[in-house]
């Protein structure tokens, strides 16, 4: 007699509810199961000598914000993080830029992604947080 019934409407609502639950316990859970990063270490130094090479790209996305707005200056902080191969991985501005200019801020974040630097000892990761001033300079 139980082999012979139907399911009905509320069953396959339940099943369902059931599957979407089990489905949002699954991804919650999972954060559990990430394995931690290993911080690596790069010398201040090396840091310092990329972003230093570097540097026309961010003053070139600067120009490029003045050519449209010349009054245009602030600050950005950088946050950025050196993947175990040396080449950056992820590229966020901190929140209380007062550069404001999103093309600029585009601009910067896509340069700093192509950076490449040595690779860290540890064969872990680096996070670096780099302020950068734009401010026009006057003849």
């Amino acid at each position: 007699m139980l082999l012979k019934l139907k399911p009905t409407l509320t069953s396959k609502r339940i099943l369902g509810a059931a599957v979407v639950l089990w489905g949002a316990l699954a991804l919650a859970g999972s954060q559990y199961f990430t394995p931690e990063l290993k911080e690596g270490s790069l010398d201040q130094n090396l840091i310092q000598n990329v972003i230093r090479e570097n540097r026309d790209q961010i003053r070139s996305c600067f120009e490029f914000a003045l050519a449209r707005d010349p009054a245009i200056e602030g600050k950005l902080v950088l946050d950025f993080v050196i993947a175990s191969s040396g080449d950056v991985s992820a590229v966020a501005i901190q929140e209380g830029a007062t550069m404001r200019d999103a093309a600029a801020q585009e601009c910067i974040t896509s340069a700093v992604s192509g950076w490449h630097f040595p690779k860290p000892e540890g064969n872990g990761i680096v996070r670096v947080s780099y302020p950068f001033t734009f401010v026009q300079r006057h003849p």
